[in-house]
């Protein structure tokens, strides 16, 4: 049987997104510490996963997420676990955790697969959906810039619940699409089925992260458009099944979570509506309560890149103008007025609760892309009459955008492929503490992984092989004259400082000198810099 073209283009859409996605999957894994490569997350992530084994509940008190991404982690890691008792590595569940401690990377990199593999899927899904709904065209560009997008790409290859959370929303945005094919159906079962699908669908989203909760307002809100002249239909038993679905699907794959319902709900609110949650210092210069103006001035060109950004803003008010005036009713309407919806019904809520990191705003990135090249598409047909014309316009308005996202990922993606610099930097410290030097270090996120990691985790920090070592907590947040003349008094007791890129800028140096600097070639891999503390 001869393979039909588009599934010819799905395997290789499958193979070109498998191939870039999983390099630097290995990214620091490299070292003898046992520390966190990336981000101090993944030491999180992986013990709550590990405590899903041990029979507990998955919860780690200060990681306000849902509990599918654990299981889903688990099933990754527990091939190896089941491998390692039937060869007699493994004799109980605590073995496990202490390897955990001492010798965790072949652990995180189980779970780093997980992060890859809903990526690849997310990444397809979008391919196939545009590829049969719209066309290939169509379907080829919004796939290869959500492939090479810098924040989907950084979130890929870390034990991390991004690429996860990014799949079922696409998942929740099929099942909506599902919706409208079917409002046509004279089977009332079909279209009660397909609720129920979007119920489950957004069920699963919520069930990743707690601001998945959200999603169920574009099902609301697809209900509503399909309704828009019928108010009477706008609370109808096809929108009740769909909260149901929505509501079972999450009570179900979280029932641990409510053995408490005060912690529960304090960690929900934490984990969804708290506010504050800002980018970083720079982004609340508006004095705004809420950051809906700070994720359309700073977050979104910051992650986006300022062209596309600027491009997609062009692309959302020709988009209007189209359905309006240009855009004929059929697959290609539908989904760009869904892709929209999705956009509005996300924007609104993580704006009035001030969620504005890159992983809170990331779900609105592939709508964003979806609704630029339908955009882009239509809008050139309603211009230019000549096909192969428009074939190039629409070449160019793609490749812009493409080539900046081509080239930031792969320069990250090479730095990924190079050692650490907080691995170089880890030797150096080593061997300096080995000859008696007190050694400060700020532990933020992008700290150097110590040689102590296993014994701090296991409550045995102080005893750690004599070496003089000792932790600045949270040094990037002092910001304050005192706290920064405090500070400056800490680290004249200190022989050296460890500083990442990432805090220097954040942090009060002018009191030291800097000695030595483990360079990076990405901004999204944070240099090492070694500052003398006298």
């Amino acid at each position: 049987m001869s393979i039909s073209k588009m599934n010819k283009e799905l395997i290789g859409i499958t193979l070109l997104s498998t191939f870039f996605t999983v390099l630097g999957v290995n990214h620091g894994l490299d070292n003898s510490v046992g520390g966190p490569a990336l981000w101090s997350d993944e030491t999180h992530f992986m013990r709550s996963t590990l405590n899903i084994a041990q029979g507990m509940n998955g919860y780690y008190n200060g990681f306000y997420v849902s509990f599918l991404y654990y299981y889903l982690a688990f099933i990754a890691v527990a091939v190896r676990l089941v491998l390692g008792f039937m060869g007699g590595r493994y004799h109980s569940i605590e073995d496990i955790r202490m390897e955990f401690f001492s010798e965790p990377n072949s652990l995180y990199l189980s779970g780093r697969l997980v992060a890859v593999v809903f990526t690849v899927l997310l990444v397809v899904g979008t391919f196939y959906m545009l590829r049969k709904m719209v066309n290939r065209k169509v379907a080829w560009a919004a796939a290869l810039l959500l492939l090479f997008d810098i924040t989907v790409q950084k979130y890929a290859i870390i034990m991390r619940l991004e690429g996860t959370f990014l799949f079922f929303f696409l998942l929740t945005f099929y099942a909506c699409y599902r919706l409208v094919e079917r409002q046509g159906d004279t089977h009332p079962q079909k279209l009660l089925g397909g609720y129920i699908f979007a119920g489950i669908a957004a069920g699963l989203t919520f069930s990743i992260k707690y601001n998945g909760m959200f999603v169920i307002l574009a099902v609301v809100a697809t209900h509503v458009w399909l309704n828009l002249r019928q108010p009477r239909k706008w609370l109808s038993l096809n929108l009740v099944a769909a909260f149901a679905a929505f509501l079972i699907t999450f009570v179900v794959l979280n029932y641990f979570l409510f053995s408490s319902v005060d912690r529960f709900m304090a960690n929900f609110a934490y984990g969804a509506l708290q506010k504050g949650a800002t980018v970083s210092h720079r982004v609340n210069t508006t004095g705004s309560d809420h950051t809906w103006i700070n994720i359309l001035t700073y977050a979104l060109p910051e992650y986006l890149g300022v062209s596309f950004y600027l491009l997609f803003l062009g692309s959302l008010l020709a988009g209007v103008y189209l359905l309006r005036k240009g855009i004929p009713a059929g697959s290609g309407r539908n989904m760009l007025v869904l892709s929209y919806l999705f956009l509005l019904t996300y924007y609104l809520p993580i704006g009035y609760f001030n969620r504005c990191w890159d992983r809170d705003i990331m779900p609105l990135i592939p709508f964003m892309y979806i609704g630029y090249v339908l955009v882009a598409w239509f809008g050139l047909q309603g211009v230019i009459a000549n096909e192969k014309i428009q074939g190039i316009v629409f070449g160019l308005l793609v490749v812009l955008p493409l080539g900046i996202n081509l080239w930031r990922s792969v320069d990250y993606k090479l730095a990924c492929l190079q050692p650490d610099p907080r691995n170089l930097a880890n030797e150096w410290l080593q061997q300096t503490a080995e000859n008696g030097n007190t050694i400060y270090q700020n532990t933020e996120i992008h700290g150097v992984p110590l040689p102590m990691t296993a014994e701090y985790y296991s409550g045995l920090y102080e005893a750690t092989r004599g070496k003089q070592m000792k932790y600045l907590l949270d040094m990037a947040r002092h910001d304050t004259l005192t706290k920064r003349f405090n500070l400056q008094a800490n680290w004249n007791e200190a022989d050296y400082v460890l500083i990442s890129s990432r805090s220097s800028s954040r942090v009060h140096t002018n009191y030291l000198t800097k000695r030595t600097i483990f360079p990076s070639r990405s901004y999204y891999i944070p240099a090492i810099t070694v500052y003398t503390g006298r």
